[in-house]
């Protein structure tokens, strides 16, 4: 499946365009699902359970959804193209929607994730590195913190108190990705993995530099887009191994930089010659689900989605190439929900469990 994305900020030395190319992991159009030979499709990994199509309205529109599963049902989705979060019943009936764009209270420039905190307040945060605290229905602000970090990916909650956050700190490429915060404060109390600074490729690392993070129980599941491994910490930071992603068709970064240039196409060429890794999944029975994807080469803007399982020590189980976008996994049903490859906006989902 190939899918639009939106720009964000320019390293030096490359076309802002293709730095849009990479700003982004969501968003999504229609495409075919057609598997390469040596990998499965996701027809013979998957049974289909259930379709849903997320309510909209002139106020409500899904346009680039990332994800999150709502641990009191659902789905709590942040849209940056909307500037607004959103939660969703489990049949897509909208509960209740927040934000605009802005700088004040409840309003954002880029919501990147919301989640549901252990109390039930929800927070959001902002790729900009704020953060805002709503109650249980997102009717009020508790408050809003800048945390000095910029391309936030990820926030995940450890406790009423303090959550996870990866992004970039003061601009610093080669420094940790991964922080933990407690509300309120201005700086992490601890920080960690800092993938770039042994990356085969700077450029690359520099241009697509996220880091996701999955947990279960007290291990972290980590990635960073340009590296084919995939890492493990307690959920204080204390590295518990690595091992490479066992794929069959996974493109590693080239170790030559590109050659310097204006042509946006010329670019997209490059990075169309490695694929980059999306974000982990921990499943129920410890395996993870890696997302990863591709630039495609003749259209800089538009990805292309892959999908690989593993086991907690490594084995492949099954690959899938060219297929749609893995939206989220709810580990307790095992439910994995994609955009429905039939669609032409991410507003209608498709669920199912991997066949055993």
């Amino acid at each position: 499946m190939r899918e639009l994305v939106k720009a964000s900020g320019r390293p030096p030395g490359l076309p802002v365009m293709i730095v849009a190319a990479l700003a982004f992991q969501g968003g999504c159009t229609s495409g075919d699902s057609t598997p390469i030979p040596g990998s499965s499709s996701l027809d013979s990994a998957f049974e289909w359970t259930a379709a849903l199509a997320l309510q909209e309205d002139r106020t409500s529109l899904s346009v680039l959804p990332m994800v999150s599963i709502d641990p009191r049902g659902g789905f709590l989705v942040a849209d940056a193209r909307e500037s607004q979060v959103r939660r969703y019943a489990a049949d897509g009936r909208l509960l209740w929607n927040a934000g605009r764009n802005g700088g004040g209270p409840g309003e954002f420039a880029a919501p990147a994730r919301a989640v549901r905190l252990p109390a039930g307040d929800v927070i959001v945060a902002d790729r900009n590195g704020r953060l805002t605290l709503f109650d249980s229905t997102a009717a009020n602000v508790h408050g809003t913190w800048e945390t000095k970090l910029r391309r936030v990916e990820e926030v995940l909650p450890l406790s009423d108190s303090m959550v996870l956050l990866s992004g970039m700190l003061e601009a610093q490429v080669d420094g940790p990705r991964l922080h933990l915060w407690k509300l309120g404060d201005t700086l992490p109390s601890h920080s960690f993995f800092s993938p770039t600074r042994n990356a085969v490729n700077r450029t690359a690392a520099g241009v697509a530099g996220w880091a996701r993070a999955s947990l279960r129980a007290d291990t972290l599941a980590v990635t960073f887009s340009t590296s084919d491994t995939l890492y493990f910490f307690t959920a204080a930071g204390t590295p518990l191994g690595q091992f490479p992603l066992s794929s069959a068709h996974f493109r590693r970064a080239p170790r030559e930089a590109p050659q310097p240039t204006n042509n946006p196409a010329e670019q997209a060429r490059w990075m169309s010659r490695f694929d980059l890794v999306e974000a982990p999944y921990w499943m129920a029975d410890g395996s993870l689900l890696i997302a990863y994807q591709s630039i495609d080469p003749d259209q800089a803007l538009e990805r292309i989605r892959h999908l690989l399982h593993v086991t907690r020590t490594g084995q492949r189980l099954f690959e899938s190439r060219n297929g749609p976008r893995l939206l989220t996994v709810d580990p307790s049903s095992q439910l994995a929900f994609f955009v429905d490859p039939s669609a032409e906006v991410p507003n209608r989902w498709v669920a199912g469990r991997i066949r055993r």
